[in-house]
């Protein structure tokens, strides 16, 4: 099997939404959602000189959280971002919280990023959310 770096970008954000990804999450919406952000992480964030990326997602104290980062050859993650999904009336919203997410979420919502075209209006800075202790979701998220 030929891994899912050697694949172009396009393929690459199709094989993920295809797989999709898990959540810890049982709801559909935010579990798409973190689909979406993983994809997001592996067609428009990724250097060309990194391995892989990948996303890990959780909850903490009812809200949905994600951590995502790029790999470099290591076990270990580069560029964390940490991030916030938010769902509501069956749509969802995912929210920059830390200065590495917003560093990735330019790359995703550039104009004519596989991210923007795939979803439009998906992609938001924080700013405006109730921060997030990343510390502690580094903690719970990082030790799975």
């Amino acid at each position: 099997m030929t891994p899912m770096w050697r694949f172009g970008p396009f393929t690459t954000l199709l094989l993920a939404l295809s797989l999709g990804a898990c959540s810890s999450s049982g709801d559909p919406v935010v579990s798409k959602a973190f689909s979406a952000l993983d994809a997001a992480y592996a067609s428009d964030v990724k250097p060309r000189d990194a391995s892989f990326t990948k996303c890990i997602a959780g909850a903490l104290k009812f809200r949905h959280v994600a951590l995502c980062g790029i790999s470099y050859g290591a076990d270990e993650l580069a560029q964390v971002g940490a991030w916030e999904i938010v769902q509501a009336d069956g749509k969802f919203a995912v929210y920059a919280m830390n200065g590495k997410a917003l560093q990735a979420l330019d790359k995703m919502t550039k104009q004519g990023s596989l991210t923007a075209t795939a979803y439009p209006g998906v992609f938001y800075s924080g700013s405006s959310r109730p921060p997030l202790d990343i510390a502690e979701v580094k903690a719970q998220l990082m030790t799975r």
